[in-house]
């Protein structure tokens, strides 16, 4: 598995120096973006931003090729539930019980559109991003939430922990199919009823290894004396730079473009 939310590419790239603040503003404004036009001339505007940045991020394509075809079996689980289970507009195709509408097509053909860009959006935002200064970067755009006693420090804490555990678990799953291909148990060979044996055979013991990973966690930051966020200081503290301001400048000039874009054409 080759899942790449959650992974860390030391490079040294544009993207790379940007303020975490940054980088998490502006993958909120364009997931935001995503979802103002359906029309295939903004979907395209929208995908050549995302290669920009992760042009300019230095992040291989096979990298981000990577990212999405690790997900593609829940890409095409919502394009299948989606296309035959709504029934809008036009029928094109009939077989059976199945039934292909033209709208319904279009519908799930933008929703995939849309999954795969945010997809790529969160790949490069944790690979350019180290875990620690994403989880600073976060608890300073939550500091305002602080007044009403909102605990911003720990909830920073756990989504980047929940994110750099995605890597680990699916590396970890790695191992166990491979483990079981050894002893002669595939998911990918043998009736249905055989697959789905083989594929709870393989959630057991990742919930086993989740739980004791969490477990050890807890135990070593409790052991080094970790508390709540309220009293705690940094040993680097994040600065904003003219490239940072530079960069939200740009974000907000290409926002309005899109929004443009998306009501004006």
């Amino acid at each position: 598995m080759n899942i790449t939310i959650g992974r860390y590419l030391d490079v040294d790239s544009i993207i790379h120096r940007l303020n975490p603040k940054v980088k998490f503003l502006g993958f909120l404004v364009l997931i935001i973006l995503l979802f103002l036009s359906n029309a295939w001339y903004y979907y395209t505007a929208i995908a050549g931003a995302v290669l920009v940045i992760a042009m300019l991020a230095r992040i291989p394509i096979k990298v981000v090729w990577q990212g999405i075809y690790s997900l593609r079996f829940l890409i095409l689980i919502m394009f299948v539930f989606n296309l035959f289970f709504s029934q809008t507009g036009n029928l094109l195709w009939e077989f059976g019980f199945i039934k292909i509408y033209d709208e319904s097509l279009v519908r799930v053909t933008v929703l995939i559109v849309r999954l795969i860009l945010m997809i790529t959006l969160a790949s490069i935002l944790t690979l350019t991003t180290k875990p620690l200064d994403l989880t600073a970067g976060l608890e300073d755009l939550m500091q305002p939430l602080k007044v009403v006693r909102f605990p911003a420090g720990d909830v920073a804490l756990m989504i980047s922990i929940a994110l750099r555990f995605i890597p680990t678990l699916t590396d970890e799953a790695d191992k166990i199919m491979k483990a079981q291909a050894s002893r002669g148990a595939s998911l990918s060979e043998g009736k249905i009823a055989t697959r789905i044996r083989h594929f709870v055979s393989l959630l057991i013991p990742l919930f086993v290894i989740s739980f004791r990973r969490a477990e050890n966690l807890g135990i070593a930051m409790e052991a080094r004396g970790y508390r709540s966020s309220e009293g705690r200081t940094r040993l680097y503290e994040l600065k904003w730079t003219r490239l940072d301001i530079w960069a939200m400048i740009i974000l907000a000039v290409a926002s309005a473009a899109f929004v443009a874009l998306a009501f004006l054409v």
